[in-house]
């Protein structure tokens, strides 16, 4: 999924909120690229909201620099994307500044900078409403628990689940975030003296449970591709994905030997 369709999914009354920023809401008075916004043509919307942006005043301006930013978003632009979002993230309007903020902490997310992540999206939450916050403390309580950061993960999931009013699906996201979060971890065991050992392929390990869960579909032809909590040297929490579960070590290694030279022969114990 790209940036915009990630923020879209967010944000369902985005163009409502908008154009109703320093003006009329009535569809016949809305500016050209909002109407461009609106309809996906995000190149035109951009091309004049840019401009508009550079050259406007007032509240004019800033919902013109917005949706520049959420256009070049839209196009994959990250550059002109933070260019112009960051020109109204501390905006006076906090509908702008929230929507702003929230897609500032997506692309950061979206980039692996989970700390910056989570301090834009929690920033944006405090400024929007309803569903709306309640999506950015969300999304802010992943950063954190990208981060390693399981105390403040559960603050931010908690503080969402206050902000629900009408989406029950959203309702339901935050929940099974804050269950998983109370269940402790199963215990490992080592296999039992004597029995069999067996073996896995592990292909890589991500911070984020996220990026791990995008190459599932890369190794499904290898068998039971999973993701596994793991943790490195220093004791940080990776998400590992693996394939394959094989009774010796050369079925495992012919495996790694097809996919190449990341992939790593582990054994199977406490998955």
């Amino acid at each position: 999924m790209n940036h915009f369709a990630r923020f879209v999914s967010l944000f369902a009354a985005l163009i409502m909120a908008v154009s109703g920023s320093g003006c009329s809401s009535s569809q016949d008075t809305k500016s050209d690229y909002v109407k461009d916004f609106e309809n996906g043509r995000y190149a035109a919307a951009y091309e004049s909201a840019s401009k508009q942006a550079t050259l406007g005043s007032g509240p004019r301006k800033d919902q013109a620099a917005l949706i520049a930013g959420l256009s070049a978003q839209a196009l994959n632009r990250d550059s002109d994307a933070e260019k112009y979002l960051g020109m109204v993230k501390d905006n006076a309007d906090p509908k702008i500044a929230g929507q702003a903020g929230a897609a500032l902490g997506l692309l950061a997310s979206e980039q692996g900078r989970y700390a910056e992540a989570a301090d834009y999206l929690a920033r944006a939450g405090r400024k929007l409403e309803g569903d709306d916050a309640a999506r950015a403390f969300m999304y802010s309580g992943d950063a954190y628990k990208s981060l390693g950061q399981t105390t403040e993960a559960r603050g931010m999931w908690s503080l969402a689940q206050t902000k629900v009013l009408k989406d029950a699906g959203l309702r339901v996201m935050i929940g099974d975030r804050l269950a998983a979060a109370s269940t402790p971890p199963p215990t490992v065991k080592p296999p039992a003296a004597g029995g069999p050992t067996q073996f896995t392929v592990q292909v890589g390990a991500f911070s984020s449970y996220t990026n791990a869960q995008k190459q599932l579909s890369r190794f499904r032809a290898y068998g039971e591709p999973r993701v596994v909590e793991t943790t490195d040297k220093s004791g940080k929490q990776l998400f590992a994905v693996r394939v394959g579960r094989f009774a010796t070590r050369p079925e495992a290694e012919r495996v790694k030997n097809t996919i190449g030279a990341e992939a790593r022969v582990m054994t199977t114990a406490g998955e």
